[in-house]
């Protein structure tokens, strides 16, 4: 508690690990609700069948402090938050950005979320928008260097048709469901001002993109997807329900990101049931009721080929 508050106590106080700090005089029922806050922002759990990224944007919208304990492929990492804020991690003997980049390319980690202040150096450049935009584009790479060496090593189909062996059937129909889905992308290619569209899971991975030669889609639309998340929980916190779609009205472009979700949970993909984001951007506003018509029909088609 001070009598004295400014911004040089706030970032002194900040350096000792402390909270949050109190004017005086004091406000019991703002410091009931000060205590309860932390209380919250420091819980702990366990959790799996959950992406990293989604529990990154999570605390990032949330300004979580805690730590996350991830386990992948029989190693353990750790991520350290500060009122939403990546500060540090480690992961073998990478630490910092590279760590964390470690642990997002792990497609199915188990989670542990340990609560409490965290008092560490920032060795962390980047914000959770930039670790993930960074940690999608390695896995692409790596996963366009897997294709290139199974088409070097002569993986082929067979004469039956089915892929030869050590050839993924996963991933062949993975890419089956991209082409017929970029088809359905087509249809908002004829929308006046069209400068692409994707379609993202809500983790923000990529599944298929349309994109006019030169722009930045893949960039612009996992921030897309970020707005839109962020947007459906503070939405459900005003007892609205969830967000179905939001519209960024930029100086050179609108961008659109769509939700469709057929399970119940607002914001969790569930099986048997399609989870998709669908992302438009637009170079000026001429088509802009057009554009949202279009977008409500095609994201309705692109659900059948993502029900998981």
């Amino acid at each position: 508690m001070t009598a004295f508050g400014t911004p040089d106590i706030e970032t002194r106080i900040e350096g000792q690990g402390v909270a949050h700090y109190l004017d005086k005089p004091l406000d019991f029922p703002a410091l009931a609700k000060t205590v309860f806050d932390a209380l919250d922002a420091s819980a702990s759990g366990h959790l799996e069948g959950i992406t990293l990224p989604t529990l990154l944007q999570m605390i990032e919208a949330d300004r979580k402090t805690c730590t996350l304990r991830v386990r992948c492929r029989g190693q353990v990492g750790q991520i350290y938050f500060s009122k939403g804020q990546p500060l540090d991690a480690e992961a073998g003997p990478l630490r910092g950005d590279a760590a964390a980049l470690a642990m997002i390319e792990c497609d199915q980690p188990t989670i542990e979320i340990v609560g409490g202040r965290v008092q560490r150096p920032r060795a962390i450049t980047r914000s959770v928008s930039e670790l993930l935009l960074e940690g999608l584009r390695v896995k692409d790479d790596n996963e366009r260097a897997r294709k290139h060496a199974r088409g070097a090593s002569g993986a082929t189909t067979t004469a039956t048709g089915a892929p030869p062996d050590g050839v993924s059937t996963k991933s062949t129909s993975r890419e089956a469901e991209a082409m017929a889905a970029n088809d359905k992308l087509k249809e908002l290619s004829g929308i006046e001002g069209f400068a692409g569209a994707a379609v993202y899971t809500p983790a923000g991975e990529s599944l298929t993109m349309l994109a006019v030669d030169g722009h930045p889609l893949k960039e612009v639309g996992v921030l897309a997807n970020n707005v839109l998340l962020n947007a459906q929980r503070a939405s459900i916190e005003m007892g609205t329900g969830r967000g179905q779609q939001v519209h960024v009205e930029a100086e050179r472009a609108h961008i659109f990101a769509r939700c469709l979700n057929e399970g119940t949970d607002p914001l969790k993909s569930q099986p048997g049931k399609a989870h998709i984001h669908l992302v438009l951007v637009l170079k000026n506003d001429s088509s802009i009721g057009m554009a949202k018509l279009r977008m409500g029909s095609v994201i309705e088609k692109l659900a059948e080929d993502f029900r998981v």
